[in-house]
């Protein structure tokens, strides 16, 4: 927390690509790891009654995960996919991320960074299906999933080679969280403090701010991870229920011109206060609901009973399509109740970004028609390039999982995928590319 208090973003920077390259050295070792510890017999052994376990064709359920909350699997399948696709579609997360491409010196820059992103996360893959191969076939020597990754560093990496490999792992851990600190605490210096706290503070107080902001930033982090019962608790919160509460302002606000301030607040904080309760106080809100039947009508009282309760217990392929159609009501209901952005903002913002979808009002105001169909027609380009960069992205993924399973055939046909799409992407992407 002290570094990176007082590193700040400069130190974010230069430090992020020191870790970035330890993390993937780090994660292809793991990965060659797996290659060599864990042979094909040795797998087919321990899958011998799950012959769909390498298949990519999706399945609806599994009969050993009955009784799990992935007993329907194939519904979990289409949240992640849906959850992805509006998240696509939302621009770059808002935190860290925004302020990375906000930092490119151009769009052209910034589109290439986005495709730099992609690429670079391709080593993650091959050292995650290394641990997974090696938690199966017991080299881990626990059944816990949880404890799978330290066990497997402790008992399959030699000395010399297991620190190397933790301090990958920590370099990963570090590069998110000095990345996700500073960039919350800029949004409280700058949106809050600054704009109505403080707007006449000097140099010297919004660096205080920032120190003061960090700090408590961590205070509340920490304090999320003690209340925390496990790391599968975190990761669903995070990036599926937390997910569905402020995906949907943050895909409106880019297609529908009416968006606001007050709907887009409005949703983002109810859909955070949403996962909250969902995730980590259910119980207090479940108590809350069963008492209510002694204060109102039986009826009423065992209604909001049975409504918290499928809140709180109900599997994620359930939760999120709730929590992320009542903030996609909730956003258009304020947005609607509260004045419009003003017109120059609007009409400046246009200009500028050029965006698709419901903005045909302000496209008229603008009285350029042409920019109007200059921002159709770029749409309609990059929807090609998208077509093209899903599956290029998809097989540079599979291609090192594959390798890690010592199954050449799958790589090889990946790899050509990945050659064949690249060269699509080149004239359906890289050349379309413009530096305003």
């Amino acid at each position: 927390g002290i570094y990176v208090i007082i590193g700040g973003f400069r130190g974010v920077v230069l430090v992020e690509i020191f870790q970035t390259v330890i993390l993937s050295a780090g994660a292809i070792l793991l990965a060659a790891i797996a290659f060599v510890k864990v042979s094909p017999a040795q797998l087919a052994e321990k899958l011998v009654n799950k012959p769909e376990w390498g298949s990519l064709v999706p399945r609806w359920d599994f009969s050993y995960l009955s009784g799990t909350e992935y007993t329907l699997f194939g519904a979990l399948l289409m949240v992640w996919v849906v959850k992805g696709v509006l998240l696509s579609l939302s621009g770059p997360e808002q935190l860290y991320d925004f302020q990375r491409f906000l930092a490119a010196r151009t769009p052209r820059e910034a589109s290439k960074l986005g495709a730099l992103w992609g690429a670079i996360h391709t080593v993650r893959w091959p050292m995650a299906m290394g641990l997974a191969v090696m938690g199966i076939v017991g080299l881990a020597g626990t059944g816990d999933p949880e404890k799978v990754l330290p066990q497997v560093i402790h008992d399959m990496t030699p000395t010399g080679v297991r620190g190397f490999v933790i301090a990958a792992l920590l370099s990963g851990f570090l590069a998110t969280f000095n990345s996700t600190v500073n960039g919350g605490a800029s949004y409280i210096v700058k949106d809050i403090y600054h704009k109505y706290m403080n707007p006449n503070a000097t140099q010297s107080q919004l660096i205080r701010a920032s120190y003061i902001s960090s700090a408590l930033l961590i205070i509340v982090g920490i304090s999320a991870g003690f209340a925390a019962k496990s790391i599968d608790q975190m990761f669903t919160w995070i990036m599926g229920t937390l997910g569905a509460g402020v995906l949907m302002p943050n895909v409106l606000r880019w297609y529908w011109w009416r968006v606001n301030g007050w709907g887009y607040a409005a949703g983002a904080f109810s859909g955070m206060l949403l996962s909250l309760i969902q995730a980590f106080w259910s119980s207090q809100v479940y108590a809350i609901a069963k008492n209510i039947t002694y204060w109102f009508p039986e009826d009423i009282g065992y209604r909001c009973f049975q409504v918290v309760n499928f809140f709180s217990g109900s599997p994620l392929y359930a939760i999120f399509p709730l929590i992320a159609g009542s903030v996609f009501v909730i956003t258009i209901v304020v947005t609607l109740l509260t004045p419009p952005t003003e017109a120059a903002t609007l009409m400046a913002f246009y200009r500028q970004v050029r965006p698709a979808g419901f903005w045909k009002p302000v496209a008229a105001a603008c009285g350029e028609p042409e920019l109007a169909r200059r921002a159709k027609r770029v749409f309609l380009g990059d929807l090609v390039a998208v077509a093209v960069a899903i599956p290029w992205l998809i097989a540079m993924y599979l291609c090192p999982i594959y390798l890690v399973l010592h199954r050449f055939t799958e790589t090889g046909i990946t790899l050509a995928i990945v050659a064949v799409a690249s060269v699509g992407l080149y004239f359906a992407w890289y050349r379309r590319l413009e530096e305003d």
